[in-house]
């Protein structure tokens, strides 16, 4: 027996993009991913249905479920499953939306006709379609025992974003039940450019069946089911006693945020101009003429020059001390600078002993040694991977 619902404020809406393997589906918003910091009202009430938060799944579930039982037409009402669903979970948002369709149109909600033989990975953490489609590729099972073989089968999920999870349960009832005609509905579908400007906003802050036609103000990305709660509070809450306080409407609500954006847009330009305001870090200025003045009385010692580095030639020997690598290993170089050329296959490895040639000690940089390894080779290393050994 039919249970009647309660008329919903918006009509269904039949996609005209197409999705690879699915012929027919409906939804009833358009959903708007977060972009620059916000959604809208109606985009962020259905994280709160996904998350069964109240009120606002019931109230998508009296938005929904009456368009989809005077709508379409249909004997058998499954739903998709989740990313660790193996099995339709009771009381979960979908099963709540499924039992009151079946409610509504005297269709049978076989939960447990879908099944899963692994769980998945979530569709959001995936790229794009092809990513999706291949994570899914044979995972779902359709039991059609007892169905007739041209059965009116619903599909139900909450939003569409690629189809591919559509497109894979589509294919696993197909393949199970050949004769089968399969409807989808969701209850709203990816995209940017459509607005939902056929739904009144308020009527997930108050529940009230508002007359459709307003835009749907700006909210931020996780505000919780409790914002609405906070929403409702505030409108029922009187600003005198015996005077209600008025309800913003749509227009005022846009010109709210209107002013609060020129507010910011000033006060960066105010922040840049300060910034620009700020004066420069000064190079220092060239020494004076009585500065090299007192440097030629030598009352003002001058800082010594940086000794030129020159290369040394292969085989130069001085004292000979021995003396042993301290690192795993390290290369010799040409000359006592860091950019200076490597010698080609001159590693020098832990422990082994070298012949000490010539020290030098730099004011700008780390000292270097020249050493003469056992093969008889000749480089300078860093001064502080070289012990010297005595006795």
């Amino acid at each position: 027996m039919k249970t009647p619902l309660p008329q919903a404020p918006s009509d269904l809406l039949h996609s005209a993009r197409r999705y690879p393997g699915v012929e027919r589906l409906y939804h009833v918003a358009y959903y708007h991913a977060a972009r620059v910091g916000y959604q809208d009202i109606i985009s962020r009430s259905l994280h709160d249905f996904k998350d069964g938060c109240e009120p606002q799944t019931a109230r998508w579930i009296a938005l929904a479920a009456p368009r989809v039982c005077r709508d379409l037409k249909f004997d058998t009402i499954v739903r998709s499953l989740g990313a660790a669903e193996l099995k339709a979970s009771p009381e979960s948002p979908l099963d709540r939306l499924c039992e009151a369709i079946a409610g509504g149109s005297g269709a049978s909600y076989g939960p447990g006709r879908l099944e899963k033989t692994k769980a998945v990975r979530a569709m959001t953490s995936l790229g794009g379609r092809v990513a999706r489609h291949k994570e899914l590729d044979g995972v779902y099972r359709f039991d059609a025992s007892g169905l007739a073989k041209s059965a009116h089968i619903l599909l139900v999920d909450d939003i569409a974003t690629t189809g591919a999870t559509l497109e894979a349960v589509s294919r696993a009832i197909m393949k199970a039940l050949p004769g089968a005609i399969v409807t989808c509905f969701v209850l709203a579908r990816v995209e940017a450019q459509l607005r939902n400007r056929h739904i009144d906003p308020d009527y997930f802050l108050t529940g009230a069946l508002a007359v459709p036609g307003h835009c749907s103000p700006r909210l931020s990305p996780r505000a919780p089911a409790a914002r609405s709660e906070s929403h409702e509070k505030s409108a029922r809450t009187p600003a005198s006693p015996g005077k209600p306080a008025p309800a913003l409407t749509g227009r005022a609500r846009k010109g709210l945020h209107t002013k609060f954006y020129v507010i910011g847009l000033l006060f960066s330009l105010l922040l840049l101009g300060a910034t620009a305001l700020i004066p420069a870090k000064k190079e220092p200025a060239p020494p004076t003429s009585q500065f090299v003045q007192l440097v030629n009385q030598n009352e003002i010692k001058s800082p010594e020059p940086i000794p030129e580095r020159r290369p040394v030639e292969p085989g130069q020997t001085l004292d000979g001390k021995p003396a042993v690598i301290t690192v795993p290993g390290t290369g010799l170089r040409s000359s006592h600078s860091m950019e200076s050329n490597a010698i080609p296959r001159t590693t020098v490895r832990f422990k082994e002993r070298v012949a000490i040639l010539r020290r030098y000690s730099s004011q700008t940089g780390p000292d270097w040694i020249l050493v003469r390894t056992s093969s008889g080779t000749t480089g300078w290393v860093v001064a502080s991977v070289v012990r010297e050994l005595h006795g």
